[in-house]
């Protein structure tokens, strides 16, 4: 058999055919080589990038290179012509796809929201999409480097207890799968044993819980109320960390402080729940009735407008606050038995001033809270561009005259407008503020100065990042303190083992950690570069 081409077989029409094919060969590279630049790019020494065997490149025309040696360019890829633009990478866009492994072969719908959800949340506001034949859902051009919630509808309904939050970053398409729903149920006793009916129960996420009680504006992932018998049920709810305790009946979302007094049926206190692979079965014990009420008046005797009282166990380091009212009046409550401290901060969480010890079943017991500082700062912030309705929080740090160290002096929140701080004493301050997650400023050197009662300061707002800290140990609860800029943007008792957010600017950040029950000493102290949500700073007191 004879093969065109090849050996002696080959006939002379044939190699007029090979001759033409040639000459068109020659004439094609020719004009090819006119349209291209000369460079010829020859693979020279071998290197390893992350166990990927990557050839270095050399551009021969130009001589030696002096480029990286992890080149991105690939061996044998012409570079792009002048008049073609640069093809950007196939995937700049950012998405999901997303399965739900215990629906089974089944059909399922999702809704998508970028912010944490709360169960207040009007459910038209998520955006709803369909699985696809192959059981994904597959959602893109989400935004970048923000909080997204997912949340499976079920019933014509999200479940927010089934609900996740993620971060992408740029042209990133992550899987989720959706968690398996559990049942929590539980029921309810007073100190005595009996069933609490009819009251509200919330149910919370456990991942950054600060010490403190349940409050009007905590954000909620669902609510249930008792029947007569004092039992309780959480459907649907993900394996994983979860508060439990007594609510507040009517209170709307993000509402701290609600124009009507928001009553708990009983202690308020979010109860630590671990949820596995099966269902869970609890019993919360609450007390009612017990309630700490007083007056708080500034130095010239008339009443604190304005100002906030809390009251903190002394034992376990809960902390519950109350408005003053108009007429100079507060009621805390309810708590539980034990003994409390009661403080006066002259402005909402603003500066504290004097402290009481009470009894907590004292409960006619009449206190009287007095503000004697008597200076006043206003403090105005000031964004890169105007934002309507902008709501901030400012801290008021000074330094420690004894010690040395700076300490939180008070603060204050808010919506648009100035925020007021009251009873302040005469001294050297650094304020910071925060607006949202993407906001925050610095202000130095803020003297108040005896004799003058009113100092207004403007802190200028830039943008910033949210940042993140777990302190892991064997201690149940830690008191975190960060400081930047010679400000404390952190001060709270934290749960060791969860994540801590904050905004701040990306630079290094002090560090102190303390017992909760001594802040002389710290367990710990230093600076550091802040964390992010996805790689948070992580430090271990156990090492």
């Amino acid at each position: 058999m004879r093969h065109a081409g090849y050996g002696r077989g080959v006939t002379k029409r044939g190699r007029s055919l090979l001759l033409v094919f040639a000459v068109l060969a020659a004439v094609l590279i020719a004009v090819w080589r006119s349209r291209t630049s000369p460079r010829v790019v020859a693979p020279v020494a071998s290197s390893t990038l992350e166990g990927v065997h990557a050839p270095e490149l050399l551009d021969v025309a130009a001589g030696p290179s002096d480029a990286p040696v992890a080149s991105r360019e690939a061996v044998g890829e012409p570079e792009p012509r002048a008049e073609e633009p640069t093809q950007s990478p196939a995937t700049t866009d950012q998405g999901l796809d997303i399965t739900w492994p215990s629906h089974g072969d089944e059909a399922f719908v999702v809704g998508i929201v970028n912010r944490a959800l709360d169960v207040r949340d009007a459910q038209d506001a998520l955006v709803r999409h369909a699985s696809e034949p192959d059981h994904v859902v597959r959602i893109r051009g989400l935004v970048p480097r923000a909080v997204c919630s997912i949340a499976p509808i079920v019933d014509g309904r999200p479940s927010f207890a089934l609900a996740q939050e993620v971060v992408l970053e740029p042209g990133e398409i992550r899987e989720l799968a959706l968690a398996a729903p559990r049942e929590l149920r539980g029921v309810l006793i007073d100190a005595e044993g009996a069933p609490i009916a009819q009251c509200v129960v919330w149910l919370a996420a456990d991942d950054d819980l600060r010490r403190h009680y349940f409050s009007p504006c905590q954000r909620l992932i669902a609510v249930t109320e008792t029947d007569d018998a004092g039992r309780f049920t959480f459907r649907e709810v993900a394996a994983g960390g979860w508060v439990v305790g007594p609510g507040f009946r009517g209170a709307s979302i993000g509402d701290c402080f609600p124009e009507e007094r928001l009553e708990a049926c009983a202690s308020a206190i979010p109860t630590p729940v671990l949820v596995g692979d099966a269902d869970v079965d609890i019993v919360l014990r609450a007390w009612c009735g017990l309630f700490l009420r007083g007056s708080a008046r500034l130095a010239s005797g008339e009443p604190c407008v304005n100002g906030s009282v809390r009251a903190t166990n002394l034992n376990s380091g809960l902390a519950c606050w109350d408005e003053v009212s108009d007429d100079g009046r507060f009621r805390i409550g309810p708590l539980e038995r034990g003994r409390f401290r009661v403080e006066l901060f002259a402005g909402l969480y603003g500066i504290r001033g004097p402290s009481s010890e009470v009894e907590a079943w004292a409960g006619d017991s009449d206190l009287v809270l007095r503000a004697e500082a008597p200076l006043t700062l206003r403090v105005v912030c000031e964004p890169p561009t105007p934002v309507a309705g902008l709501s901030w929080w400012v801290n008021v740090s000074r330094i420690d005259a004894s010690t040395g160290a700076f300490r939180l002096a008070g603060g204050g929140s808010g919506g648009p407008g100035a925020q007021v701080l009251r009873g302040l004493e005469p001294g050297e301050y650094v304020l910071s503020a925060s607006a949202g997650t993407g906001l925050f400023g610095v202000l130095a050197g803020v003297h108040l100065v005896a004799g003058e009662p009113e100092t207004t300061v403007t802190i200028p707002l830039a943008p910033a990042r949210q940042h993140a800290l777990v302190v892991r140990g064997h201690q149940r609860w830690v008191h975190v303190r960060v400081i930047q800029r010679g400000c404390v943007v952190v001060d709270w008792v934290a749960r060791a083992g969860t994540s801590q957010k904050y905004s701040a600017f990306s630079e290094s950040v002090r560090v102190e950690l303390r017992n909760t029950e001594s802040d002389v000493r710290p367990l710990f102290s230093g600076t550091f570069d802040p964390g992010t949500l996805r790689e948070p700073l992580v430090i271990d007191l156990d090492r």
